[in-house]
């Protein structure tokens, strides 16, 4: 699917190479895209669905902890129970909408089918989402 955006948004020119605006682009429309393909396969089965989604845009980063997920959280919906914030967690992480580091590299369950959450550790928003949830890269400050 991103492949298919690159080439539909390859202008020709004398080189025959991609551009980066190419790129940037291509990242644009498919993270849109899959956004919309996530609201189609389970708006009718999470009718909270891209509330859920909000709390993710909402967080700001690509990369959070349990707190600032849960932060976000507590401003979007009214019920604001741990259990409720888990639950959401959860259907995030088994539907690859994000993943937690392995090793050195971020995993996701539909690449890794036996991974577990662990809540104490960091998330990471899948990156083709990135774009159409207006998320940033967290920075350390050093």
């Amino acid at each position: 699917m991103y492949f298919n955006e690159i080439r539909n948004q390859h202008n020709n020119n004398k080189s025959g190479l991609y551009a980066s605006r190419d790129l940037y682009n291509a990242e644009k429309e498919y993270s849109i895209s899959l956004y919309d393909e996530l609201i189609d396969e389970w708006g009718n089965q999470k009718p909270d669905l891209e509330k859920s989604l909000t709390v993710l845009q909402n967080v700001g980063v690509q990369t959070f902890s349990y707190n600032k997920f849960s932060e976000a959280y507590k401003k979007i919906f009214d019920n604001t129970d741990k259990s409720k914030i888990n639950e959401l967690l959860l259907f995030l992480f088994n539907n690859s909408i994000i993943g937690q580091k392995i090793s050195v590299n971020w995993q996701y369950t539909c690449v890794d089918q036996y991974m577990t959450i662990d809540f104490n550790k960091s998330f990471h928003v899948n990156t083709g989402l990135k774009s159409r949830l207006m998320l940033t890269e967290a920075r350390s400050k050093n």
